[in-house]
C-alpha cells in the first residue's frame, strides 16, 4: 500500500470516528435533564405542556385541551422506524391493557402517538400501524399534522430529531407524562435493565400517582 492511499484510509477512518462521537454527544445533550432518573412526582418538575391540534386517524381534529382532566402520555415517533419506535410503541400497548384492566383507560387517562414523518405516515398507514398494536381509539390517539408543525411541536416537548440518510431519523426516545391540568410532570424513558413487565409497572406507577 502506497503512502498516499494509507493517508486517505487513515483520514477517513479518523473522520468516521469523529462523526460517530459527535453524533452521540449531540444526541445525549439533546435529552432534557429530567429524563435521567425518574423517581418522584414533584411540583418542581412542573411546566405547561405546549398545546396542539392534530389530525387523528378517524379524520377528526384532536387537541391536547380536549383531554383536560385526564392524565396523558405523549410519544413522538415515526412508523417506518426499524429501531426504538416499535418496542416503545409495543410497551404503550401493554400500558394500555394494564390501565384497561384497572378501568381508567380512556375515561381518566389518554395516550398520544404523534408522528413527525407525516409524508409517509398517512392516515391509511397509521390506521394499519395502530392496528398492529391493538390500539383502543377510546384512549389512544395516533396523530399527524404538517411536517414543520409536528417537528416544531416535538422540539417544544423536548424531543430532538435528526434526519439521516435513507429516510431514517435519529431522535430522543421517551414518553412525556402530563397531569390532569396540562402540566408536564416527567420524561419517562424505557429502562433497558428492566423487562417489559417491569417497564409497564414503572410507567403505570407514575400515571397512577397523577390519578
Amino acid at each position: 500500500m502506497n503512502r498516499k492511499k494509507w493517508l486517505q484510509i487513515t483520514y477517513f477512518s479518523v473522520m468516521g470516528i469523529l462523526i460517530i462521537g459527535m453524533s452521540a454527544y449531540l444526541i445525549y445533550n439533546w435529552l432534557p435533564e429530567s429524563k435521567s432518573e425518574v423517581s418522584f412526582i414533584t411540583e418542581e418538575n412542573t411546566k405547561k405542556a405546549p398545546p396542539f391540534e392534530l389530525e387523528n386517524i378517524d379524520g377528526s381534529t384532536v387537541s391536547l385541551e380536549d383531554t383536560d382532566g385526564k392524565v396523558r402520555l405523549v410519544y413522538f415517533y415515526f412508523s417506518t422506524c426499524v429501531d426504538v419506535c416499535p418496542p416503545t410503541t409495543h410497551l404503550l400497548s401493554q400500558v394500555q391493557e394494564r390501565l384497561k384492566e384497572e378501568g381508567v383507560f380512556g375515561n381518566e387517562m389518554a395516550m398520544f402517538s404523534i408522528t413527525f414523518d407525516p409524508e409517509r405516515d398517512t392516515r391509511e398507514r397509521l390506521i394499519e400501524f395502530s392496528s398492529v398494536y391493538h390500539a383502543d381509539p377510546s384512549g389512544w390517539y395516533f396523530l399527524r399534522g404538517e411536517e414543520q408543525y409536528s417537528r416544531d411541536l416535538a422540539t417544544e416537548y423536548g424531543i430532538s430529531i435528526m434526519e439521516l440518510e435513507g429516510g431514517d431519523f435519529g431522535h430522543t426516545n421517551f414518553y412525556v407524562l402530563i397531569d390532569k391540568e396540562g402540566n408536564i410532570k416527567k420524561y419517562l424513558p424505557i429502562k433497558d435493565d428492566l423487562s417489559v413487565e417491569e417497564n409497564v409497572d414503572y410507567i403505570v406507577e407514575h400515571i397512577e400517582a397523577l390519578l
